[in-house]
Protein backbone atom coordinates (compact mmCIF):
# COMPACT_ATOMS: atom_id res chain seq x y z
CA UNK A 1 0.00 0.00 0.00
CA UNK A 2 2.53 2.43 1.58
CA UNK A 3 4.83 1.86 -2.40
CA UNK A 4 1.25 2.43 -4.15
CA UNK A 5 1.50 5.92 -2.61
CA UNK A 6 4.82 5.98 -3.35
CA UNK A 7 4.61 5.32 -6.77
CA UNK A 8 1.52 7.92 -6.69
CA UNK A 9 3.02 10.88 -5.44
CA UNK A 10 6.32 10.15 -7.97
CA UNK A 11 3.96 10.49 -10.08
CA UNK A 12 1.86 13.85 -9.59
CA UNK A 13 5.70 15.75 -9.22
CA UNK A 14 7.42 14.15 -12.73
CA UNK A 15 3.40 15.22 -14.42
CA UNK A 16 3.44 18.69 -12.67
CA UNK A 17 5.77 20.41 -15.54
CA UNK A 18 3.54 18.66 -18.01
CA UNK A 19 0.05 20.60 -16.78
CA UNK A 20 -1.38 23.56 -18.64
CA UNK A 21 0.79 27.10 -17.16
CA UNK A 22 -1.07 28.81 -14.77
CA UNK A 23 -3.07 31.27 -15.86
CA UNK A 24 -2.94 33.98 -12.90
CA UNK A 25 -0.65 34.33 -9.84
CA UNK A 26 -3.77 32.30 -7.19
CA UNK A 27 -3.32 29.07 -9.76
CA UNK A 28 0.43 29.64 -9.04
CA UNK A 29 0.35 29.54 -5.83
CA UNK A 30 -1.87 26.95 -5.14
CA UNK A 31 0.34 24.86 -7.65
CA UNK A 32 3.52 25.81 -5.03
CA UNK A 33 0.85 24.24 -2.35
CA UNK A 34 -0.17 21.11 -3.98
CA UNK A 35 3.61 20.65 -4.72
CA UNK A 36 4.41 21.00 -1.04
CA UNK A 37 2.04 18.79 -0.35
CA UNK A 38 4.00 15.89 -2.71
CA UNK A 39 6.69 15.60 -0.41
CA UNK A 40 4.90 14.09 2.49
CA UNK A 41 5.65 10.53 0.96
CA UNK A 42 9.33 11.71 1.02
CA UNK A 43 9.48 12.91 4.46
CA UNK A 44 7.61 9.10 5.58
CA UNK A 45 10.57 7.41 3.53
CA UNK A 46 12.87 9.33 4.90
CA UNK A 47 11.46 8.56 8.34
CA UNK A 48 11.13 4.83 7.75
CA UNK A 49 14.23 4.39 6.69
CA UNK A 50 16.05 6.55 9.46
CA UNK A 51 18.20 4.20 11.58
CA UNK A 52 16.33 3.31 14.57
CA UNK A 53 19.39 3.32 17.24
CA UNK A 54 19.55 6.76 16.54
CA UNK A 55 16.17 7.98 16.17
CA UNK A 56 16.67 11.23 17.31
CA UNK A 57 19.61 12.83 15.47
CA UNK A 58 17.20 13.99 13.04
CA UNK A 59 14.08 15.83 14.20
CA UNK A 60 11.24 15.09 11.93
CA UNK A 61 8.96 16.91 13.81
CA UNK A 62 10.74 20.15 13.00
CA UNK A 63 11.05 19.64 9.64
CA UNK A 64 7.12 18.94 9.16
CA UNK A 65 6.03 21.76 11.47
CA UNK A 66 8.34 24.15 9.23
CA UNK A 67 6.69 22.74 5.90
CA UNK A 68 3.16 22.62 7.73
CA UNK A 69 4.27 26.84 8.18
CA UNK A 70 4.84 26.89 4.58
CA UNK A 71 1.75 25.87 3.50
CA UNK A 72 -0.37 27.66 6.32
CA UNK A 73 1.46 31.04 4.99
CA UNK A 74 0.56 29.88 1.47
CA UNK A 75 -3.25 29.37 2.24
CA UNK A 76 -3.35 32.51 4.17
CA UNK A 77 -2.16 33.71 0.81
CA UNK A 78 -4.28 32.33 -1.24
CA UNK A 79 -7.73 32.55 0.05
CA UNK A 80 -6.61 35.99 1.04
CA UNK A 81 -7.38 35.46 5.13
CA UNK A 82 -4.61 37.56 7.28
CA UNK A 83 -3.84 34.72 10.80
CA UNK A 84 -2.28 36.93 13.11
CA UNK A 85 -1.59 34.17 15.30
CA UNK A 86 1.17 32.60 13.25
CA UNK A 87 2.67 35.59 11.50
CA UNK A 88 5.80 36.05 13.83
CA UNK A 89 6.42 32.26 13.94
CA UNK A 90 9.84 31.33 13.48
CA UNK A 91 11.08 28.07 11.65
CA UNK A 92 13.13 25.76 13.39
CA UNK A 93 15.73 25.32 10.44
CA UNK A 94 17.96 23.05 12.55
CA UNK A 95 16.72 19.68 12.00
CA UNK A 96 19.89 17.52 13.18
CA UNK A 97 22.01 15.15 11.46
CA UNK A 98 21.88 12.29 8.79
CA UNK A 99 25.10 11.96 7.57
CA UNK A 100 25.48 11.50 3.57
CA UNK A 101 25.00 7.54 3.08
CA UNK A 102 21.71 5.18 3.68
CA UNK A 103 18.52 5.40 2.24
CA UNK A 104 17.41 7.93 4.99
CA UNK A 105 19.34 10.86 3.35
CA UNK A 106 18.69 9.57 -0.06
CA UNK A 107 15.11 10.72 0.43
CA UNK A 108 16.75 13.96 1.93
CA UNK A 109 18.17 14.59 -0.83
CA UNK A 110 15.28 13.88 -2.87
CA UNK A 111 13.51 16.18 -0.91
CA UNK A 112 15.69 18.95 -1.33
CA UNK A 113 15.74 18.65 -4.99
CA UNK A 114 11.94 18.77 -4.83
CA UNK A 115 12.00 21.96 -2.60
CA UNK A 116 14.20 23.61 -4.97
CA UNK A 117 12.38 23.13 -7.73
CA UNK A 118 9.92 25.18 -6.59
CA UNK A 119 12.00 28.62 -6.96
CA UNK A 120 11.08 28.92 -10.72
CA UNK A 121 6.73 28.38 -9.70
CA UNK A 122 7.72 31.04 -6.72
CA UNK A 123 9.18 33.27 -9.75
CA UNK A 124 6.31 32.51 -12.26
CA UNK A 125 3.80 33.89 -9.31
CA UNK A 126 6.12 36.56 -8.75
CA UNK A 127 5.37 37.81 -12.82
CA UNK A 128 1.76 37.37 -12.77
CA UNK A 129 1.03 39.65 -8.94
CA UNK A 130 -2.78 39.99 -8.72
CA UNK A 131 -3.55 43.42 -7.49
CA UNK A 132 -6.95 42.96 -6.96
CA UNK A 133 -6.54 40.57 -3.61
CA UNK A 134 -6.75 41.64 -0.82
CA UNK A 135 -3.80 40.11 0.92
CA UNK A 136 -0.97 40.73 -1.18
CA UNK A 137 1.71 37.84 -1.09
CA UNK A 138 5.49 38.17 0.24
CA UNK A 139 7.50 36.97 -2.11
CA UNK A 140 11.08 37.52 -0.48
CA UNK A 141 9.63 35.96 2.93
CA UNK A 142 8.21 32.61 1.32
CA UNK A 143 11.48 32.58 -0.82
CA UNK A 144 13.71 33.20 2.31
CA UNK A 145 12.07 30.44 4.37
CA UNK A 146 12.10 27.52 2.00
CA UNK A 147 15.90 28.90 1.17
CA UNK A 148 16.26 28.01 5.69
CA UNK A 149 14.66 24.64 5.05
CA UNK A 150 16.90 23.99 2.15
CA UNK A 151 20.21 25.07 3.97
CA UNK A 152 18.92 23.17 7.17
CA UNK A 153 18.80 19.91 4.93
CA UNK A 154 21.90 20.05 3.65
CA UNK A 155 23.48 21.32 6.89
CA UNK A 156 22.14 17.72 7.97
CA UNK A 157 23.14 15.94 5.00
CA UNK A 158 27.27 17.31 5.26
CA UNK A 159 27.18 16.38 9.06
CA UNK A 160 27.48 19.97 10.52
CA UNK A 161 24.38 19.24 12.26
CA UNK A 162 26.07 17.46 15.70
CA UNK A 163 27.43 21.40 16.22
CA UNK A 164 24.80 23.49 17.71
CA UNK A 165 23.58 26.11 15.22
CA UNK A 166 21.47 28.95 15.52
CA UNK A 167 19.11 30.80 12.66
CA UNK A 168 17.23 33.57 12.68
CA UNK A 169 13.85 33.95 13.10
CA UNK A 170 11.24 34.06 10.21
CA UNK A 171 8.24 35.08 10.18
CA UNK A 172 6.39 32.01 8.26
CA UNK A 173 3.38 34.05 7.49
CA UNK A 174 3.37 35.36 3.96
CA UNK A 175 0.78 38.07 3.73
CA UNK A 176 1.29 41.80 3.48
Amino acid sequence: MYSITLLFSALLIISAPVLATPLNEVDSLKRILLELDATNPLIEEAQRRSDRQDLYRFNYHCLVTDLNLLKHGLRAAIYSVKHQSRQFQGLCGDYGYTGALGGESTSLSMLINELENLTPIIKEAKQQVDDTLRIRMNYQALIGDLDTIISGLQHALTGAGEQPRKFSALRGGFSQ
